[in-house]
């Protein structure tokens, strides 16, 4: 699944892009699947649908990059209470 959802991040359609931003947030609990985006370079494109006009979006996006960040935002809170 991954692998597919990776593949369609290229696309320009605001449509595709909200289903498919709320997708990969459904799938980013799975650590394994966290790391697959990361590696198919998927993050950065999805970072490029904030550059939509379309609230939905920007909301379905946010979604998925905070999910897919959820490890590196534990790991960094660590390291601070740990200062």
């Amino acid at each position: 699944m991954v692998d597919k959802l990776a593949k369609l991040v290229i696309t320009k359609n605001d449509n595709v892009r909200k289903y498919l931003a709320a997708a990969i947030a459904r799938c980013a609990p799975v650590p394994d699947n966290r790391q697959k985006f990361g590696q198919q370079g998927a993050i950065p494109l999805v970072v490029e649908f904030l550059k939509s006009d379309d609230a939905e979006v920007h909301q379905s996006t946010a979604a998925a990059l905070h999910r897919l960040t959820e490890d590196s935002m534990f790991e960094t809170r660590k390291l601070l209470i740990a200062v």
